[in-house]
């Protein structure tokens, strides 16, 4: 399975709003989900998430884009590769960024370290525990 998820913490409709205005897309609505192009927007407290819907990693450059001077986070896992990507930005300055590559291990990057980071990132799941700390509530990764 794989896993490509984008937390930013503004309300949906500035984030889908800003989306169409850097990617020249078309909002569709579907069973009250909100796509575009291949990623579904939705909304839980005061953060906005964007489920990429083909499981497509995200660049640095588009996360550094789409933060816009807002807090982000951003998990991929691809659990038939075996590889993993963290990416935390506050205000357009990444904060911690932690890429496992089993099969290429030359391009694995481990920078930064978030205060709720209570062991070691080393196999490709270990970042399972950040998620969980993400679903509860993704504040706990800027304090």
């Amino acid at each position: 399975m794989i896993d490509s998820v984008v937390f930013i913490k503004q309300d949906i409709e500035d984030v889908i709003n800003y989306y169409l205005s850097i990617s020249d897309s078309e909002r569709i609505v579907e069973n009250e989900n909100i796509i575009v192009d291949n990623l579904l927007f939705k909304e839980k407290n005061d953060w906005t998430y964007i489920i990429n819907l083909e499981g497509d990693a995200f660049s640095e450059e588009f996360l550094l884009e789409l933060s816009k001077e807002r807090q982000l986070i951003y998990y991929y896992t691809d659990d038939s590769q075996l590889d993993s990507e963290f990416v935390v930005i506050n205000c357009n300055k990444i904060i911690r960024k932690r890429y496992i590559y089993t099969d290429t291990p030359e391009l694995d990057k481990d920078e930064g370290k978030l205060t709720c980071e209570n062991k070691e990132l080393t196999d490709w799941n270990d970042i399972d525990y950040l998620v969980d700390i993400i679903q509860e509530n993704p504040d706990k990764l800027f304090e």
